[in-house]
């Protein structure tokens, strides 16, 4: 790395243009320059008077060794300063990010407020609603914002972005059926960000949030939470910055526009950042003024990263390494020369910087090599022995300096670092609190506000035997909701049809206690190579259902099947051509098969991964003899015409497994457990939706009675038998032998 000289020195790149505002730097320059200075006039001295002849020879290592210390020690304050930086920001965006997290919550959980859907159906009637509902939804409101402090206004929508009813009344709104949000929430989006000014809020700049207003399933409405954007940023500011902290902490949009600032006189809201560093610092420059910047992007929780904002770190650079005050106050605080005795900071630096210590150590002792040649060699001709004894004692003066000047650099460096290191911790742990202290209290809240739904007040209000348990479990299951809409639907559906099962069926205790200790046997049989449950689902035909359902194939295309317990993903790869039976038992078969799209083109490049049972009904993993070893199985790779080829064994039919709880079940329903001879094919192919299917072998008994309900027509394959003769690959074969011929047809991705 190619250095830049500055006031006499060479520093890296990114040091050098700092280097005059680096006070330490600077202090330690100079008394190295100063010791150089008295090294070089001593050297001639020693040399002209012959008293030190050699003084010389540690001149190259003491300059090195100080390009060294100054580089290193730059760097290392630099990397300091912007590690302060950026933990600042991004705690700052961290903790932003968190809190608005958790308004997408709130604004869908206030959207199925049973009083506020009361009054949108009413204003939907003719007389539309009524004063005194008005009043009852403006209280409902208030309440829900003394609540949740983080809000300024809750206003109800029309579909058309009409006011419904608002807690602060005393905006003048102006039309909002033309805002994008408006467009978005009615949609049925289950929240919707909006940032910017809004007619909504009388023109004024708003961090909205809004959701659909659902009545009888129909959106007949939005809601719109308004929350205090400002103050939130307030306290973020307040709680990262320090009485005599001199850092700014800028929050910007994707644009690198600022939205706010913990300092606008220095950084004003709307003056545009610099595109962010990929990584390292920038210098900005604000109203002649040159800061130091770093940038943080938010983490995200829980998927969420907010509305793609950033924040960051700017500190005047002629005072980002003046670090005497905070450095003072953590002396005062605790004896930082005995803590550093008692650390191992070492991991803290960079191999150069930790080897000049040790380099340090050695010009000291050559330089004392150098003073007692001197003491021992007798004075030159013409000098006497007082100036050589004056000479020799200033040698030793400035090789103590040289010493002390080193090591109480390396000394300030350490304390330096490990201030660092603490403020990082010290940011970490206050986010880390932050985010605990604000779940906590939202869940306080929470519990606040559902205690005041006036469905579960109305059904706590009857007697206990006349309570319409129905509408308060209604009310339970809204709070309850999963953000996963998808999931909420499944396991609404779910415990819906489940329950309707038990009370068609009359489920009894014992029977119930047998289904939970089956489902339990179920999961212990699962290991690596086995999986009862996916057999399970097989026997009960719910896997070929979800295939049906999720794989619907175009006209042409080969269809799929179930994908069964035994596939690995360790099968060889092999060449085409390749016997991939190994040593299986069973009569020969050569396969030849070719994959092609639905308007006939061959597809290259496609991976073929088969996998069978042998001429015993087994799986390799069934068989423990084998351990790890793999065979009947095997991927390969289609040729130029999309074809592959391969040698095998004839696959027979066999039964599933049944000493597992999955047998016991077949058993007790009068079930065979037996499935056709197939092979099984999963094939993967670049623009192409993967196959997974079986080619099962005619004639068979089980053709029609396929245990797992996985043959199809179409997937039956041409098993063609053969004599002993030559086999496809031209190699004698003295027994019955078989071939198989077959092209898969695959739609194009979706």
């Amino acid at each position: 790395m190619k250095k830049i000289w500055r006031r006499g020195m060479p520093f890296s790149p990114e040091v050098a243009p700092l280097v005059s505002r680096m006070p330490a730097v600077d202090e330690y320059r100079e008394s190295l320059l100063r010791l150089q200075g008295v090294w070089d006039s001593l050297s001639m001295l020693g040399q002209m008077s012959g008293t030190l002849p050699d003084i010389g020879a540690t001149r190259a290592a003491f300059q090195s060794l100080s390009e060294d210390l100054l580089d290193s020690l730059g760097r290392t304050l630099l990397a300091n300063v912007e590690q302060r930086m950026r933990s600042q920001a991004q705690v700052a965006i961290d903790i932003l990010v968190r809190n608005l997290f958790e308004r997408t919550a709130d604004i869908g959980f206030l959207s199925t407020d049973s009083q506020l859907r009361e009054a949108v159906r009413a204003s939907k009637s003719a007389e539309g609603i009524d004063a005194a509902s008005l009043r009852a939804l403006q209280a409902r409101f208030a309440e829900y914002a003394a609540k949740y402090t983080v809000y300024d206004d809750v206003i109800a929508l029309a579909p058309d972005g009409r006011v419904l009813a608002r807690l602060d009344d005393s905006i003048d709104a102006c039309a909002t059926g033309r805002e994008p949000w408006l467009a978005q929430a009615l949609q049925g989006a289950p929240y919707v960000e909006h940032f910017g000014d809004s007619a909504l809020m009388g023109g004024r700049r708003a961090l909205l949030y809004a959701a659909a207003i659902r009545v009888d399933e129909r959106i007949e409405g939005v809601l719109c939470l308004s929350f205090r954007f400002d103050d939130e940023m307030r306290a973020i500011f307040s709680q990262l910055l320090e009485p005599r902290d001199r850092s700014v902490i800028v929050l910007s949009d994707a644009r690198g526009a600022v939205l706010a600032s913990s300092d606008p006189w220095q950084v004003p809201v709307g003056a545009p950042l610099p595109a962010a560093a990929q990584r390292g610092h920038q210098l900005a420059r604000f109203a002649g003024r040159e800061y130091l910047l770093v940038h943080a992007a938010a983490t995200g929780y829980e998927g969420y990263k907010g509305q793609g904002w950033s924040a960051h770190a700017l500190v005047p650079v002629d005072q980002a390494f003046d670090t005497a005050e905070l450095q003072d106050a953590a002396t005062a605080a605790t004896d930082a020369d005995d803590l550093l005795a008692r650390l191992d900071t070492r991991e803290l630096f960079g191999e150069a910087l930790r080897t000049i210590p040790t380099q340090a150590r050695h010009i000291q002792r050559d330089l004392s090599r150098v003073l007692w040649n001197g003491r021992l060699r007798p004075a030159g001709e013409g000098t006497s022995n007082a100036f050589a004894a004056t000479l020799l004692r200033e040698v030793g003066q400035t090789g103590e300096r040289i010493r002390q000047v080193f090591e109480q650099a390396i000394a300030n460096l350490h304390r330096s670092t490990l201030n660092a290191v603490f403020d990082e911790a010290r940011h970490h742990a206050r986010l880390a609190i932050d985010i605990v202290d604000r779940n906590l209290y939202e869940r306080a809240n929470d519990c606040r506000w559902w205690a005041l739904d006036g469905v579960l007040r109305g059904v706590l209000s009857q007697p206990a035997g006349q309570r319409d348990a129905a509408r308060a479990a209604a009310v339970l299951q809204r709070i309850a909701g999963t953000e996963d809409a998808r999931l909420k639907e499944i396991m609404a559906s779910l415990v819906t049809h489940l329950h309707d099962f038990v009370r068609e069926v009359k489920l009894t205790e014992d029977e119930w206690r047998a289904g939970i200790d089956f489902l339990t046997d179920t999961g212990r049989k699962c290991d690596a190579t086995r999986q009862e449950f996916i057999l399970l689902s097989d026997t009960l035909g719910v896997s070929m259902l979800t295939i049906a359902l999720n794989h619907a194939k175009p006209e042409g295309a080969t269809e799929a099947t179930v994908f069964g317990p035994f596939h690995t993903q360790d099968a060889p790869r092999v060449e085409l051509g390749a016997d991939i039976a190994g040593d299986a038992p069973g009569l020969p078969m050569f396969v030849h098969a070719c994959v092609r799209g639905l308007d006939g083109e061959p597809i290259a490049n496609a991976d073929v991964d088969v996998w069978q049972a042998d001429e015993d009904g087994l799986y390799d993993v069934q068989r423990p003899e084998l351990g790890d070893r793999r065979r009947a199985r095997a991927v390969l790779r289609t040729d130029a015409q999309g074809c592959v080829r391969f040698r095998s064994v004839v696959p027979t039919a066999y039964p599933i497994p049944t000493d597992g709880p999955v047998g016991k079940m077949l058993v007790a329903t009068g079930r065979h457990p037996w499935r056709p001879a197939h092979l099984h094919f999963m094939i993967r192919a670049a623009g192409y939706q993967t196959l997974i299917t079986h080619l099962f072998r005619n004639p068979d008994p089980y053709l029609d009675s396929d245990v797992v309900f996985g043959v199809r027509s179409s997937l039956v394959g041409d098993y063609v038998e053969h004599p002993p003769g030559r086999g496809l690959d031209g190699s004698a074969i003295d027994t019955t032998f078989y071939t198989l011929a077959h092209t898969f047809i695959l739609p194009k991705a979706r």
